[in-house]
């Protein structure tokens, strides 16, 4: 098609990059970018990952005020987390010897 799609996987983000160029002509064809972020991540970050900047307009090859030909979308990466290692319990007699 005619947007290029550039993904950047960095050590804690993954920039997904999307570009076109403008419409020369009034007779060329309009396109905007409607695809779903989200499926552009790679499987093994799915579900761990969270949007952190977005573009603030449509990507198109329009050129308007509303429309932009290159947006940059950057997601973080959620480290997973570790279960809180338990306390250790103390016995009764422990409690009953400390009391006394």
């Amino acid at each position: 098609m005619i947007f290029t799609k550039k993904i950047n996987i960095l050590e804690k983000k993954i920039v997904i990059t999307i570009a076109c160029n403008h419409q020369t002509y009034h007779s060329e064809e309009r396109f905007v970018f409607k695809e779903d972020i989200s499926e552009m991540i790679p499987e093994q970050y799915k579900g761990k990952v969270k949007l952190t900047k977005w573009p603030e307009k449509k990507i198109s090859n329009i050129n308007r005020n509303k429309y932009t030909n290159t947006g940059t979308w950057e997601f973080e990466i959620i480290p997973d987390k570790k279960p809180a290692p338990r306390k250790p319990r103390r016995t009764t007699s422990k409690i009953k010897s400390a009391k006394e």
